[in-house]
């Protein structure tokens, strides 16, 4: 087997989110607050996260966009076999 070098742009966005969630998670629990500044922090980090993660979801939509446009005709059989499989997960879930 081949081992795969380096990190890409992906993987990198999602640890450095993860992580600063964790980081901030941490943050807020372990400093001395009211409950009321707790409950307000909390919904600020919220809003971080959320924005964040869209962020991040518009970047690796925007990469694998790339990817399959490089792939040509193969990229779009793999996408097709991909949403092939996904809605037959969801009838089973039904």
């Amino acid at each position: 087997m081949s081992e795969k070098k380096g990190m890409n742009v992906s993987e990198f966005m999602v640890g450095a989110v993860i992580g600063g969630i964790i980081g901030a998670a941490v943050a807020l629990l372990t400093t001395p607050k009211t409950g009321k500044e707790m409950r307000e922090d909390l919904k600020e980090g919220l809003e971080v996260a959320k924005d964040k993660s869209s962020e991040l979801v518009h970047a690796v939509k925007s990469q694998t966009g790339d990817a399959f446009e490089k792939m040509g005709d193969a990229g779009t059989k793999v996408q097709s076999k991909w949403i092939e499989i996904k809605e037959s997960m969801d009838k089973d879930r039904i």
